[in-house]
């Protein structure tokens, strides 16, 4: 798949945003069922990469550069 999209995963997370080919590549939104935790933002290949967004459990919330899934460089930390 290659555009907008949702898919829903087999542990019940949910993913809104763009894929390309099949990937999440691109702007989207993703609620990780598991951990409770909610991301927004860039994603490239899969992997948060690029500006956003995460809200984990502990209701903190890490906004801005994102590398390899992790917040990187500079990043607002609210908790």
């Amino acid at each position: 798949m290659t555009g907008k999209g949702e898919r829903k995963y087999a542990d019940g997370s949910i993913y809104k945003g763009d894929f390309k080919q099949g990937e999440r590549d691109g702007y989207g939104e993703i609620v990780y069922s598991k951990t409770n935790e909610w991301y927004k933002g860039e994603w490239s290949l899969n992997i948060r990469q690029g500006q956003g967004t995460l809200f984990n459990k502990a209701r903190n919330t890490f906004t801005g550069e994102f590398r390899n899934h992790w917040p990187n460089g500079f990043c607002t930390i609210q908790i």
